[in-house]
C-alpha cells in the first residue's frame, strides 16, 4: 500500500503533487496524487494500491509575499539516495528554511 505521513512545518498552506511510479522501475508514470495542506498539518495520505508503493516524484508550494515558492524533487534512478528517501521513509516533512521549502524524511509513524 502506498501511503506516507505528511506535516506541514512550513507556516504556509501547500498545494502537494505526488508523482506515482508504475512498478519498481522510475519514470514508469502511474499517475498523480494532489493534495493541500493547512500549515501546522498532518496527514496520513494514501496515493496507491498494494502493486505501485513507490514515489517517482514530490512537487510543493506556497505562496509567501505575493510570490510562488515551489520545489520539486524527481527520482530518475533506483536505489539512488532519492528514490530511497521516497521509497524508504514512512514519513515527509515540509519545512521553510530561508524562503524556500525543503523536504525532509524519517520513519516515525508506527501502525
Amino acid at each position: 500500500m502506498g501511503k506516507k505521513m505528511f506535516i506541514n512545518n512550513t507556516g504556509h498552506d501547500l498545494s502537494v503533487q505526488l508523482q506515482v511510479r508504475s512498478g519498481d522501475t522510475p519514470g514508469h508514470l502511474k499517475g498523480f496524487k494532489d493534495f493541500s495542506m493547512s500549515k501546522g498539518q498532518r496527514e496520513m495520505v494514501e496515493y496507491s494500491g498494494p502493486s505501485n508503493p513507490y514515489l517517482d516524484g514530490i512537487s510543493v508550494n506556497a505562496i509567501d509575499s505575493g510570490e510562488i515558492v515551489a520545489e520539486q524533487q524527481f527520482v530518475i534512478n533506483r536505489g539512488s539516495s532519492l528514490d530511497n528517501d521516497f521509497n524508504t521513509n514512512d514519513t515527509v516533512t515540509f519545512n521553510w528554511e530561508t524562503e524556500n521549502i525543503t523536504l525532509a524524511f524519517s520513519n516515525t509513524w508506527t501502525v
